[in-house]
């Protein structure tokens, strides 16, 4: 969120910005410590009830400790030694940011760019913060009502073995290869085969999968399967060609899934509340897309 230094900021964003022509490289090198200045920014300017911050130097240079505890906790605290790698890497950030402004960087139009689209990002995950934490956390109805309306991935969860060959890039070679492998009958030659003429070379892999390593639509779908069905699924970026080779059944108790199903309600909650918010932000603003830029809407809703 906009800190002290917002107001430079935002002049320097309002202004007749040119790009001055500096070499790119140099850009590059201080674009980062710029970025990662706005939010630190964030944090304000805090210090101890004496005054003194936890680094000084001349020009004004100071280290906050609300500053340094913000990039502390960033980083997931830790030992001294690793207090002390943070606190190098601020001091480092605001002496790359400090003779960025003095080389008036600041104003140039893919630095100023860069340092709104931080401001930006910050702001917009501390709105959505603030809307997710006033969810309610999931009931011990809701959490017992999942478990038994989901047996696939509890009660009856089943581990399956697979020979499967896996896939990622043009969605072109990818969609050619699902109609082989389906019209084949599912088998993993076919893939391979139409892989090795276009010079990728293939291995069949062998692993186990469980249903809880899938979103639930791919996982309900692999619950059906049985030894010797062929199988096309999507994780990640990855399609993944496989054949069933064995099952074996690995049920789990409420009190084993309680901690999971309580997780991945919070996160549906999140996400549902997130969706809900930003569909009425958007109708509340009267978008228009200009031609070819409208949203495309996902097949099947």
């Amino acid at each position: 969120m906009p800190g002290a230094g917002s107001d430079e900021n935002e002049k320097a964003g309002h202004m007749a910005v040119r790009d001055r022509g500096r070499p790119c490289s140099r850009l590059k090198i201080l674009r980062q410590a710029l970025v990662i200045s706005v939010a630190l920014s964030a944090v304000g300017c805090a210090r101890h009830s004496d005054g003194r911050a936890i680094v000084s130097g001349s020009n004004g240079f100071e280290v906050p400790p609300a500053e340094f505890q913000q990039a502390l906790s960033a980083a997931g605290n830790g030992g001294r030694e690793q207090q002390a790698l943070v606190l190098q890497r601020v001091v480092d950030q605001k002496l790359f940011a400090q003779a960025a402004r003095r080389e008036k960087l600041d104003r140039d139009l893919s630095v100023v760019q860069a340092i709104e689209a931080a401001k930006r990002e910050i702001l917009a995950s501390a709105y959505a913060e603030r809307l997710m934490s006033s969810l309610s956390p999931p009931s011990e109805e809701q959490i017992d009502a999942f478990y038994h309306d989901h047996p696939e991935l509890f009660s009856a969860r089943r581990i399956l073995s697979l020979d499967e060959v896996a896939v990622s890039g043009d969605p072109a070679q990818v969609a050619e290869l699902r109609t082989r492998f389906t019209g084949s009958g599912g088998k993993l030659d076919v893939v391979q085969a139409l892989l090795a003429r276009r010079g990728v070379a293939t291995v069949v892999a062998h692993v186990r999968l469980a249903p809880e390593q899938l979103d639930m639509v791919e996982a309900s779908h692999l619950s059906r399967l049985k030894v010797g069905d062929s199988v096309i699924y999507q994780m990640a970026k990855d399609t993944h060609f496989a054949i069933v080779t064995a099952e074996q059944k690995a049920p789990l108790s409420f009190a084993q899934a309680e901690p999971q199903i309580r997780k991945l309600l919070v996160t549906q909650a999140r996400r549902a509340a997130v969706d809900k918010e930003g569909a009425r932000l958007q109708a509340a603003a009267h978008l228009i897309y200009a031609k070819g830029y409208a949203p495309v809407t996902p097949a099947g809703t």
